[in-house]
C-alpha cells in the first residue's frame, strides 16, 4: 500500500511537470530561429528626438526618393530632434523586390543608411536598367560589403520573407501607398503632405508636435 501511494505520488508530480512545459509553450512566445528582421539596423536619429518617424516606402518610387531627400536635409538641419525608422514596403514585387533586398543585406553588415541614400539618389538611373542589379552590386562594391555574405543573403528566402513581413505590417496599419509616414503616430501620406508638416513641425504649430527650430 505504501509504494503504492508513493507511485501515485510520484505520478502526480511528474503529470504537474509535464502540465507545467505545456502551459510554458502555450504562453511563452517562440522567437524565429535566426530572426534577420533587424529593425534597429533601419533606424537612425536621437532616440529621445520630439519627432519620431515611422516610413514605409518603395525604392522604385521617385515621390519616396523626393521624401527621402527631403527628411536628410532636416535631420540635418534638426539633428537631435528627428528619429527615422525606414521600413519596406514594395509596391510590386516582381523580381522579389530587389533593391530592397540588397539594402537589407546591407543593414546586415551595418550599411544600411549608406546603402540607402545610393538607392535614391542613383534612383532614376537603376530604374532605367534592364539589369538593375549590376547598379546594387556597383553600389555594394563602393561600401566594400563583403561580396560572398552580400550574395547569400540576397539570394536567402528569409530576406525576402523580412521585406513581405514589413508590408504586411505597413497594410495592417493602413498603408496603401508610397510613401506613408507615421509622424509621432499620426498617419501623413505622399512626400508634398510630408513637406507642409515638417514646416509645421519646424515652426511648433502642430499639436503634439515640439518646435525644432
Amino acid at each position: 500500500m505504501r509504494y503504492l501511494l508513493k507511485g501515485i505520488i510520484t505520478l502526480g508530480v511528474v503529470a504537474a511537470g509535464v502540465a507545467t512545459v505545456m502551459v510554458l509553450k502555450i504562453v511563452a512566445p517562440r522567437r524565429p530561429v535566426g530572426d534577420r528582421s533587424g529593425v534597429s539596423l533601419r533606424v537612425k536619429g536621437n532616440p529621445r528626438a520630439a519627432v519620431k518617424i515611422v516610413e514605409f516606402m518603395d525604392f522604385s518610387c521617385p515621390p519616396c526618393a523626393a521624401g527621402s531627400k527631403m527628411l536628410k536635409r532636416f535631420m540635418a538641419a534638426h539633428p537631435q530632434a528627428i528619429q527615422i525608422e525606414m521600413n519596406y514596403f514594395p509596391l510590386h514585387l516582381e523580381n522579389k523586390a530587389l533593391s530592397a533586398r540588397y539594402a537589407q543585406c546591407a543593414a546586415e553588415q551595418g550599411q544600411f543608411w549608406p546603402m540607402f541614400d545610393l538607392l535614391v539618389e542613383r534612383q532614376a538611373v537603376w530604374k532605367s536598367m534592364l539589369n538593375p542589379e549590376t547598379a546594387f552590386q556597383q553600389m555594394a562594391a563602393e561600401l566594400k560589403l563583403n561580396p560572398k555574405a552580400l550574395q547569400q543573403c540576397v539570394a536567402a528566402p528569409q530576406t525576402f520573407k523580412t521585406i513581405l513581413t514589413s508590408r504586411q505590417q505597413g497594410q495592417a496599419q493602413g498603408v496603401e501607398s508610397t510613401p506613408t509616414y507615421f509622424i509621432n503616430g499620426k498617419m501623413v501620406v505622399g512626400s508634398q503632405a510630408l513637406a507642409e508638416v515638417l514646416k509645421e513641425i519646424a515652426a511648433g504649430k502642430v499639436k503634439g508636435y515640439a518646435a525644432v527650430t
